[in-house]
């Protein structure tokens, strides 16, 4: 069975969170792999939230090479995140086709919309006037 779009976003959104804890611990042991461990996560956040921005029909080739690309930064303590880079590679090769066609995400409407969707909160909804 072919994974789904849902499946890759999800791995993406789990890649984030390895590469943020380890990225913790790199930042207390003021590793010069912290800024790497950040660049990654943000990488995987980004990739995750707009895929289908990113990855649509004919593209499945060249978006998965950008996940072997960002596999191969994985080197010392960021290198358990290796395997998860090139597990989205191959998601992004066998992504079920149909699957692609859904509706680009809208985009933040302003800087503050842009952080929340970034650390994963919800857009803020206007109150009742």
């Amino acid at each position: 069975m072919r994974p789904s779009r849902e499946q890759l976003a999800t791995l993406l959104l789990m890649l984030a969170e390895d590469a943020g804890q380890i990225g913790e611990g790199l930042r207390r042991s003021q590793s010069w792999q912290y800024p790497l461990a950040m660049a990654l996560r943000g990488y995987a956040l980004e990739y995750g939230y707009y895929l289908a921005r990113y990855a649509g029909p004919g593209k499945a080739e060249a978006f998965a090479s950008h996940f072997e690309l960002q596999a191969l930064l994985c080197t010392g303590k960021l290198a358990p995140l290796r395997a998860r880079w090139q597990e989205a590679a191959a998601f992004a090769r066998h992504v079920e086709p149909a699957t692609w066609q859904a509706a680009v995400p809208r985009a933040p409407s302003d800087a503050a919309d842009l952080l929340r969707s970034l650390w994963g909160m919800p857009p803020m909804r206007p109150g009742p006037e």
